[in-house]
Parts: C-alpha cells; structure tokens; sequence
C-alpha cells in the first residue's frame, strides 16, 4: 500500500512535522506499507530525516500565491506519477490543494488532517481561516474521511461546517522508549541550571497560542512563594532578545531566576532537568508536549484546552486557560511535594501514555483507516480511538 503525505511544509519543524515523520518512519518498517512524502514548502532538516530513513521526499513548487496555479498542476502531476493507494493531508493548506490536486489527478482515496482547535482573527490568522472556511465547504465533496488529531479539534469543526460524518479521532502516537537516558544532574549541568533548585519548565515556541505570558505572570507569583524555584523556557522565540517577553520577566522582579534558553534540538535533556511541567497554551489540539513531558515522567500542569484533559486522564493538574492565579496555584502544589512523591506522580503518567498512546498502536488505526477508505466503507466512526480514562 503506497501512502502519499501531503503537507504544507517540513520547515520550520512543529508538532505536526514531527507528527508525519514518526508516522512515515514507523509505516516504511511496517511490511506492505511505502509512505512517500510530499511538501508544498521547504522540507528543512526533517527531510533529510525522512530520506535517511529511506523514505521518498518531494517539494511541490509552492512559492507564493502567484505560482499556485502552477504548483497545483505539478501536485496533480506528481500524485499521478506515485500513483499512491491513499492522499493523507496534514492541515488546512494541504488538505485544500493536496486534496483537490489528488481528485484532479483521479485519486478519490483522500484523508484530510485537522491540527488545530481554535483559530484567532486577532493572532493574523485572517488568511488561515478563509481557508479553513473553503475546506468546511469542500469537506462534504474532496474527502473520504478527515482525521482530527483531538476531540475537540473534531467538535469545534463540526461546529465550524466540516462534515461530521466524515470524521475520526486519531490521537498522536509515542515511542515508548524514554528520549534521553541522561541523568537529572548530569543534563542541569550542561544547561547551566542549579542542582539544588526546584526547576519548573516550559517547552514550546513563543506565540500567543503557546501563551508564554501567562507562564511568565504565574511564575512570578511562584517565584514570590518558594525562593527555591527557578524557572525554564525551551522553544523558538524564548531568548532574552524577544522584548515583550524580556518585560513580563522583568515584572515578575524575579528576572534572575528565568532560563531562557531559545529553540534546542535536545528535548530530552532539557525534560530531564526538570522537576515540574507547565503546559500554559490558550488553545491547543492535541498537545504533543503535554505527552512528551509526562512520557518522560515529569509531573505536569495543564490548561484545560484541546484534548489536555482527555489525554492526561487524572495524571495532570488541569487548570483554566489565561488564568495566571490558577496556574501558578496547581504548580505550588507539584512543587510543595516531596521529591519521591513527584516522582511516583511522574511515573504514573508515564505508564500512562505508554499504555494508551503508543506509536504501534496509532499506526495501527492509521492503517485501519486506510483500508477502510480504499474499501469505501461509511462506518469510519468505528476507528475513533480518544484514550480511555484511567
């Protein structure tokens, strides 16, 4: 079974990126599977991945609105060279060009993907969602099935006019092994933090749906609380340069305890220097790094946006979104344990993911779904798979 991944870009790297090709890497070891990658942007370091994995990847020529009609005829004439069994599209613009290239090209076997949950007209997303409005239209005519990756991705775009018929819920998937075995001490060290500070942090690239402010403002009542604590920020944008930033540290009259240490290409040490993890977002899907922080065993805080709550299933804090006084309430409570009670907390969260979110078990119901749409079945609803409660 050929697949065919149609995605907007691989460049710059988000959840969604890393999404596809952990999904691609696993299906080309599977027998029977040869996924085929194709970008409408840049395809960046996380190209290079994919081929060394042996696993074809193209660039489909998008350079601007100006060129689209001539990308989307060069879409169609790659999608009929490859010939895939199955069109799988990730977000807005590739399900639109992807999905409407594959009909050209004859291919009717379509699996849009949905990432988000909310869009904000504010955050300079006006032209995201005219797209997103043109996708709800053609939702009931391009797509066999349409992949929401949370529960709530999948109501809030029901809502929005998709088709709800056409849905399934299909979480993201982990490798159960741990993403780094290096120990708590050795990874503080090699980021400058403090052995015996009690380190709370935040991964994620700064924007407004990340909400670093609301971190930054609950931090500083923490800080206000335990002089024990120090805080950490881990993603693009998190550098002492981002000024908006740099002021809601400052205010906080704590700025010297606040590690900023910007985009890092080793997750896994910056998890493993942490005794606390604070998902802050105003609005997520499924958060990838609510999973990958409780994965690793760090006792975690989350708002309650996208599918948190349904994810972390009781091993998680879960408060209000923007609500500074909360966050930073339920991040006292982590940090008031004892240590072996943070671990064992930890621990139950990591068993957890493993239990219901594994990479084996998410292909698999990726591949369910597949032979369900090459058979033209209608009974998709069957393949949803939100995780159960603990």
């Amino acid at each position: 079974m050929k697949i065919l991944h149609v995605i907007t870009a691989l460049d710059p790297p988000g959840g969604a990126e890393h999404k596809l090709v952990r999904l691609a890497r696993h299906q080309r070891l599977r027998e029977g599977l040869s996924p085929v990658v194709l970008s409408l942007g840049p395809t960046g370091p996380l190209g290079e991945v994919l081929r060394e994995a042996g696993i074809p990847v193209e660039t489909a020529g998008f350079k601007g609105r100006g060129r689209v009609l001539w990308g989307l005829w060069h879409l169609v004439r790659l999608i009929r060279r490859e010939r895939p069994d199955v069109v799988q599209t990730w977000m807005y613009h590739a399900d639109l060009l992807g999905g409407v290239a594959a009909r050209l090209a004859g291919n009717r076997n379509v699996v849009w993907g949905i990432r988000n949950t909310d869009l904000y007209p504010g955050d300079g997303n006006s032209r995201l969602i005219k797209v997103m409005k043109l996708c709800a239209s053609l939702s009931r005519l391009v797509p066999r099935a349409i992949v929401c990756v949370a529960e709530a991705a999948r109501a809030r775009h029901a809502a929005l006019g998709y088709d709800e018929k056409r849905m399934v819920v299909i979480p993201n998937g982990y490798d159960p092994d741990p993403l780094t075995d290096e120990p708590r001490d050795a990874a503080r060290a090699a980021l400058g933090l403090p052995q015996a500070a009690i380190v709370v942090g935040s991964v994620g690239r700064y924007n407004h749906y990340k909400d670093q402010l609301n971190f930054v403002r609950a931090m500083g009542v923490v800080a206000a609380a335990r002089e024990d604590v120090r805080f950490l920020l881990v993603g693009r944008g998190n550098v002492p340069e981002n000024a908006e930033l740099a002021a809601a540290i400052a205010a906080t009259g704590a700025a010297e305890r606040f590690h900023l240490l910007g985009h890092r290409t080793d997750a896994g040490r910056c998890f493993a220097a942490m005794d606390v993890f604070c998902l802050h977002s105003k609005s997520e899907g499924f958060p990838n790094v609510l999973a990958e922080a409780m994965l690793a065993g760090i006792p975690s805080v989350a708002t309650d946006v996208g599918d948190a709550r349904l994810l972390s299933a009781g091993h998680a804090e879960i408060v209000p979104p923007r609500d500074s006084a909360a966050l930073a309430e339920a991040v006292l409570v982590l940090v008031g344990l004892r240590p072996a009670e943070r671990s064992a907390r930890g621990e139950e969260g990591r068993r957890h993911i493993r239990s219901h979110y594994s990479l084996e078990r998410i292909a698999g119901l990726y591949l369910g779904l597949y032979r369900a749409v090459m058979a033209g079945r209608a009974d998709l609803g069957r393949l949803d798979a939100p995780a159960p409660s603990s």
